[in-house]
């Protein structure tokens, strides 16, 4: 995978009539736990992976506007939700880094062994292992995916290094695990699970760990399926079942989970642990931990609770999005907004490729910024922003090397559902471009790009002239075509040759979608991960 070094900044406006989820208590306009603010019509959302740990992971202040368990008033779909956007969106560190913070040092102080500081306690084998003997050292240990990556976690993404999914394990013991879901097993249908883990079984696709740790991996468990839905660029939508299905990262058996969880409730360590998670590291929680009664009130006899659907557009066309800002000083910085109703994990590249000779031109210098729509969808006013800088979120993949030269370039907006043979996204349809830049000599000019087919200047493209920075500052009320007309005038525009220009997001867009009463709002912010992104992996 290609690896790159970015910081990200996303923003989202969508319709909701959600409920406030403070911002005080959880570490302002960028915490690291997901919430909802309400400011007046305005619905905030702070999905970060990193912006800085809140302010306080107090469990009551944390969980501060969450339903009761108890709440009839809404549906378990509405309920799961709710309580899946308090805890989507943490700090992610890197699965290995030679100089920063990353997975094997965050487990070295979760599971550090109680008896010994200079030892982890191995999750299976229920034993020591020396802090230092990270596999592939002799009697070694490894980071075990209680989730196991096949059944949907896979290499990329926030879900890979979420270290409440993440343990230390014998390096033995966790290849004899390898993928097998949980479930119970006696010693006459099953074998040992390994030598040096003597109170696990196994069998064909099938795993039985100690007793001891069965309810802590259970609400493991129960956590990745409510926390990861596929919102998220290379991240799918993990759920429980009765019956397994490894291709749709339907993960078993549900009714064993729920008796585990049952059986061994959260004991002072683990909870310790998920405290340590949220104010040390991550910055969320495991709400299963805390609220224990949540598996019942979601998996109610043993059946997985429903998700809310997503609708509209998952074909697009020219001008169903506009560029509404770009910077070609540093910090390079770019932002659209969707004008129209956009359905679930619809997949969008920004590039600064040139369309020449009738195609995009991938061998000349630039790269391209990807990232999908929210399995919730992106509604009408949606601002998405993305911004370089040292580190990236999982937010956004590239491919190429994607840079914004103040001197003069083209940038182009797509819509693609496959890719060439060398792994790059096919345009399906040009959305919007834009030219800018002090050698900026119009479309069609050498160096800079033709006009894509389906593009119409004025409308779907806006021609900068010579301005490094500029941000469109005209009219956010209207309907469609009115508002690509607005954006296409460049003198609708703020612009400068000094520094980059600034983003107003304390004005909502209101996107008159055909009859429709004006639309509500929210904004929505990834925050910059700690971490080199992944680059682009599988598309959910």
């Amino acid at each position: 995978f290609f690896s790159c070094t970015f910081l990200c900044d996303l923003t989202l406006i969508a319709p909701t009539m959600c409920r406030d989820h403070n911002t005080a208590t959880n570490g302002g306009p960028c915490s690291s736990s997901l919430r909802f603010h309400l400011r007046a019509l305005s619905l905030i959302i702070c999905m970060s992976v990193a912006c800085g740990l809140p302010t306080s992971c107090v469990k009551e202040n944390y969980y501060a506007d969450m339903p009761a368990v108890d709440d009839t008033s809404m549906s378990v779909a509405e309920h799961r939700e709710a309580i899946r956007k308090i805890i989507t969106g943490h700090k992610v560190f890197p699965y290995t880094h030679s100089t920063k913070t990353d997975c094997w040092d965050i487990l070295k102080a979760l599971d550090e062994d109680p008896s010994n500081t200079d030892s982890v306690l191995a999750i299976y084998a229920q034993a020591p292992r020396l802090k230092t003997a990270q596999d592939p050292a002799p009697d070694g240990w490894n980071r075990e995916h209680v989730w196991p990556k096949s059944w949907g976690v896979f290499d990329t993404g926030a879900d890979t290094t979420d270290v409440l999914s993440l343990r230390a394990a014998d390096a033995n013991v966790n290849s004899a695990r390898s993928n097998r879901y949980f479930d119970e097993c006696t010693a006459t249908d099953c074998e040992l699970g390994h030598v040096e883990a003597p109170l696990t079984l196994k069998r064909e696709g099938l795993w039985t760990p100690p007793t001891a740790v069965k309810g802590d991996l259970a609400r493991s468990i129960f956590y990745m399926a409510l926390r990861y839905d596929g919102d998220e660029p290379f991240t799918e939508d993990l759920e429980l079942s009765e019956v397994g299905n490894i291709t749709a990262y339907r993960f078993p058996v549900l009714s064993t989970l729920v008796q585990w969880h049952t059986d061994d409730p959260p004991d002072a360590a683990e909870i310790a642990r998920n405290e340590k998670v949220c104010t040390d590291y991550q910055g969320n929680r495991n709400p299963f931990i805390d609220y224990p009664g949540l598996v019942d009130k979601l998996y109610a006899n043993g059946v997985p609770p429903p998700t809310l659907q997503a609708t509209g557009k998952t074909v697009l066309a020219a001008g169903d999005v506009a560029l509404i800002m770009v910077n070609g000083d540093q910090p390079d910085s770019w932002a659209l907004v969707a004008l129209v109703d956009i359905g679930p994990k619809v997949m969008i590249a920004v590039t600064d490729y040139p369309y020449v000779n009738g195609a995009l031109d991938t061998s000349a210098p630039g790269g391209m910024v990807l990232f999908h729509t929210p399995a919730s969808g992106m509604p009408a006013g949606t601002v998405v922003k993305w911004e370089m800088a040292d580190y990236s979120l999982s937010t956004f993949g590239t491919k190429g090397s994607f840079a914004m030269v103040a001197g003069g370039d083209k940038i182009l907006v797509f819509h693609y559902t496959s890719v060439d043979s060398n792994d790059m996204p096919v345009p399906a349809t040009y959305l919007y471009g834009m030219l800018y830049g002090t050698s900026n000599t119009g479309w069609g000019s050498i160096g800079l790009s033709e006009l894509p087919p389906g593009l119409t200047a004025g409308t779907s493209a806006v021609d900068m002239g010579t301005a490094q920075n500029a941000v469109y500052i005209g009219p956010r009320e209207g309907s469609q075509p009115s508002l690509l007309q607005a954006i296409g005038e460049p003198a609708a525009w703020q612009t400068n040759n000094d520094a980059p220009e600034t983003l107003d997001l304390s004005t909502p867009w209101d996107v008159k979608v055909g009859t429709a009463t004006p639309t509500p709002t929210r904004f929505f912010f990834a925050a910059p991960s700690p971490s080199p992104s992944p680059g682009p992996g599988p598309m959910s």
